[in-house]
C-alpha cells in the first residue's frame, strides 16, 4: 500500500509528468507493491512583467517557475530504479526553478530560458536487506534554452531551438570518492509551431534534431542520436480531444558500466468532456529504454520496454474544484528478464484549477 499526497500545476504524478492544469492532493494506492510513499509535491509558476519588449514592438514576459518535491516515489518507480536487486522504488527529494524571457510580436518570437533541477536520493533495501547506497545518484543539472523563429503565417512559427545542459554528480561521500559520472550534451533542432496552446482547440508543436551527451569519465561512453521533443491536441469531436506526444531524448542513470540511455516515447490520449460536471479518459504509452554500456565493463547491452495505460473519471465540483479516480496498469519487459515487472494502480485526486 502506497499513500502519496501531492500538490503540482502543469504535471500528472505519473512517471511521464503528462500535462494537467494543477492538482492539490492525491492519494495513491500501489495495489502490487509493499511500501510506503510519504510524498508531497509542490508547482508554482508566476508570468511578471508583461510587456517588458513592449519599446521593440513586441508583447513580452518574465516567466519564473518552481517545483519542489519531498521524500517522493513515483508510481512506476522501477523504472527509475535500473538495478535488479532493489526490494521497493527509491525515495528522492527533487528540486527545479526556472526563468526566462519570451517576446512576440506576430512577425518573430523569441525565448530565452535557465532551468536548473537538483536531486537527493535516499538509500533503499536489497532483496536480501541488505542497503543500496544510492549517494552516487545525487546532483544537479542545469539546463539554458534559446529558441528563435519567424511567422510562415498567423498560426505558423518556424523556429530554432538550442539546449545546453551539465549535469553534476556528488564527488564525495566522507572521504570516499565516488565514480565520475558528470557530463554535458546539446540538443540543436529544427521545429514547427502550429497554434496557440492556451488559447486554440488544436495545436501542435515539434522539433527535431541532433541530441549529444559527452561524459567526463572515458569509460562511460559518449551518446548521440536523433532527438525528438512533439506534443499536440486536437477537438475531434464535439466535447472529445485527441492528444499524440512523442520524444526522443538522453536520460541518466548510474547501472554500473553505463553512461545513460536514450528513451523513445510515444503517449496517446482521449477526453471526453460528458457534460460541465463530468470528464472521463484514455492513455496509453510505449516507452523504449536503449542502455549506452561499456562493453570493457562486463556487462551486456540492455533495452527495456514499457508499457502503460490509464482509465480516469473527474466529476467537477464546483467551478475550480474536482476529483478524480484513476487506474493505472504498468508493464515493463526487459533484454534482462530480472527487471521485469508489472504494476497497478488507482489513484484518487482533489483538485483545484487556477
Amino acid at each position: 500500500l502506497a499513500v502519496h499526497a501531492a500538490a503540482e500545476d502543469g504535471e500528472d504524478i505519473r512517471e511521464d509528468g503528462a500535462a494537467g492544469e494543477g492538482q492539490l492532493a492525491a492519494l495513491i494506492l500501489a495495489l502490487d507493491l509493499d511500501l510506503v510513499d510519504r510524498g508531497a509535491r509542490v508547482r508554482a509558476g508566476v508570468e511578471a512583467a508583461p510587456g517588458l519588449l513592449a519599446g521593440a514592438g513586441a508583447v513580452g514576459a518574465v516567466l519564473l517557475e518552481g517545483d519542489p518535491r519531498f521524500d517522493h516515489v513515483e508510481v512506476g518507480a522501477f523504472v527509475d530504479t535500473p538495478e535488479n536487486i532493489a526490494a521497493e522504488p527509491t525515495d528522492y527529494r527533487n528540486g527545479e526553478l526556472s526563468a526566462g524571457v519570451e517576446a512576440d510580436n506576430g512577425i518573430w518570437y523569441g525565448l530565452a530560458d535557465l532551468r536548473g533541477e537538483f536531486y537527493n536520493y535516499d538509500n533503499a533495501k536489497r532483496r536480501n536487506g541488505t542497503q543500496i547506497i544510492n549517494d552516487d545518484r545525487d546532483r544537479y543539472e542545469v539546463y539554458a534554452t534559446l529558441r528563435a523563429g519567424a511567422y510562415a503565417n498567423a498560426d505558423t512559427l518556424i523556429y530554432l531551438q538550442g539546449v545546453y545542459n551539465q549535469r553534476n554528480y556528488r564527488k564525495m561521500v566522507d572521504t570516499t570518492a565516488i565514480m565520475e559520472r558528470d557530463s554535458d550534451g546539446i540538443y540543436a533542432a529544427l521545429g514547427v509551431a502550429y497554434g496557440d496552446r492556451d488559447a486554440d482547440d488544436n495545436w501542435i508543436d515539434i522539433n527535431a534534431g541532433l541530441a549529444s551527451q559527452s561524459y567526463d569519465n572515458a569509460f562511460l561512453p559518449d551518446i548521440d542520436t536523433f532527438g525528438l521533443q512533439a506534443e499536440s491536441e486536437w477537438l475531434i469531436a464535439p466535447q472529445l480531444e485527441l492528444s499524440i506526444d512523442a520524444s526522443r531524448s538522453i536520460e541518466e542513470n548510474t547501472l554500473a558500466g553505463a553512461s545513460g540511455y536514450v528513451r523513445s516515447r510515444l503517449k496517446i490520449g482521449l477526453e471526453y468532456d460528458v457534460n460541465e460536471l463530468w470528464t472521463i479518459g484514455a492513455e496509453g504509452r510505449y516507452t523504449r529504454n536503449d542502455f549506452e554500456i561499456n562493453p570493457a565493463s562486463g556487462r551486456t547491452g540492455r533495452k527495456d520496454d514499457v508499457y502503460d495505460s490509464s482509465l480516469y473519471v473527474q466529476y467537477n465540483i464546483f467551478d475550480n474544484y474536482y476529483v478524480g479516480l484513476e487506474y493505472l496498469h504498468v508493464d515493463r519487459d526487459s533484454t534482462d528478464s530480472t527487471v521485469e515487472y508489472t504494476q497497478n494502480a488507482v489513484l484518487a485526486r482533489v483538485g483545484l484549477k487556477y
